[in-house]
């Protein structure tokens, strides 16, 4: 286990102990300036990786950088989603502008366009006012510096909401896993239990088969030296082995903390490796049923470790 432990180590860093998270949440919160309210909500889905995206109010894109910043000082995984919006009829409207070099484009596009297809008229003030841009409100930052500090008050609380949301999560799903981890313990302690009937079951049915064809005594000292060889074909000692050594690395890993979803991950490949091996040899239909069995709990464990951090 120790070795294995290590491996992981190396391939996914030392990790920071905490509360096994989920990488779905939720948190929301308002933030109110002198130009208005707003409203911020965040939500996290599962992602393979950290993937920030922020929708801001177009006065506030100088600080894009800086939240996705906050937000990856703050979590390991998942797509991470943070919209900040204006809440209507609270924010005040800016004061109008005239874009006048945009507005002299539009006229030279206009009377381009209406030169090419012998159009007849003017360009008008009441076409300029309609196109995009040419009139538009200018909002009022103010005091940037001043406006970052209670928007990263409202910011905190907001992630904060949404790191309780995924620890709440997270520990349901540590709940639902550990009994899930304790069927397998279970089960591999059946397998082992059972183990041992394979080679006798064996060589009664070899046995059996044989006087069958030959009906005559059967030589003893074939029969064992069949046997031999069929026990050590279908000798599952050391797949029983690494299997709970995968299962202790596995419980290491979920008490470790978050981030721990890629080492549970590969744990659970190599638990299902294991099984797949024991699978394909056992004889008896007791070991084939628990196969079974540990097949159906490490598929559902590898559904509930696709949500953790």
């Amino acid at each position: 286990m120790d070795k294995i432990t290590s491996m992981i180590d190396k391939i996914y860093g030392e990790d920071k102990v905490k509360e096994i998270c989920s990488m779905t949440g939720y948190g929301e919160g308002s933030w109110d300036c002198e130009g208005g309210g707003y409203h911020i909500s965040v939500k996290s889905f599962n992602h393979r990786y950290l993937d920030v995206r922020v929708k801001l109010p177009n006065k506030f894109d100088p600080w894009e950088f800086e939240i996705i910043k906050r937000i990856k000082e703050r979590f390991e995984r998942g797509r991470i989603e943070l919209y900040v919006g204006e809440v209507p009829g609270e924010v005040k409207a800016g004061r109008p502008l005239v874009d006048i070099d945009l507005a002299a484009e539009y006229v030279g596009v206009l009377n381009a366009l209406k030169d090419n297809l012998g159009l007849k008229g003017e360009v008008g003030l009441d076409t300029l006012i309609r196109m995009k841009g040419v009139i538009h409100l200018a909002d009022d930052p103010g005091d940037m510096e001043r406006l970052w500090e209670g928007f990263e008050s409202a910011l905190d609380t907001v992630l904060d909401g949404l790191a309780g949301e995924r620890e709440r999560e997270g520990k349901r799903l540590k709940e639902d896993i550990d009994n899930r981890l304790a069927d397998i313990g279970e089960i591999r302690a059946g397998i082992e239990k059972a183990a041992p009937g394979m080679v006798e079951g064996y060589r009664e049915r070899l046995n059996k088969r044989i006087s069958d064809l030959l009906k005559a005594k059967v030589d003893p000292g074939r029969i064992e030296q069949e046997v031999v060889i069929y026990s050590d074909r279908s000798d599952i000692t050391e797949e029983l082995v690494r299997l709970k050594s995968h299962v202790e690395g596995f419980k290491g890993a979920i008490e470790s903390g978050s981030p721990a979803g890629k080492k549970l991950d590969f744990f659970l490949q190599e638990m299902s490796r294991e099984i797949n091996t024991i699978g394909s040899k056992a004889t008896l239909e007791r070991i084939s049923g628990l196969v079974v069995r540990a097949k159906v709990e490490i598929e559902k464990m590898r559904q509930q470790v696709q949500n953790i951090e």
